[in-house]
């Protein structure tokens, strides 16, 4: 094989691996974008839950941000039980 003949075939399967990287970007782009699409309706569906929610809330009387004050304080204190629990297992003997 000449030096020119093995320069061609270099470039064409070059050409090759450029058009499968191509090809390959193209399926990427495409299941980015289905991805997106996903997430923006899942975003979509729960802010019509929260509002739901929220409407729920205010239909009993409670205030939204009141109910998230106590979901964080609960939530806190669970964690401190947690945490308590843990230490003192930690600290027992083997």
């Amino acid at each position: 094989m000449t030096k020119r003949d093995e320069n061609v075939s270099a470039m064409l399967v070059q050409k090759h691996q450029l058009d499968q990287s191509e090809s390959k970007l193209s399926e990427l782009d495409a299941a980015l974008n289905a991805l997106q699409q996903n997430q923006e309706s899942n975003n979509n569906d729960l802010d019509l839950a929260l509002a739901d929610l929220d409407m729920m809330l205010d239909s009993q009387g409670l205030n939204s941000q009141l109910a998230e004050d106590i979901d964080i304080t609960q939530e806190c204190s669970s964690c401190s039980i947690w945490k308590a629990q843990s230490h003192n297992l930690m600290q027992k003997p083997p």
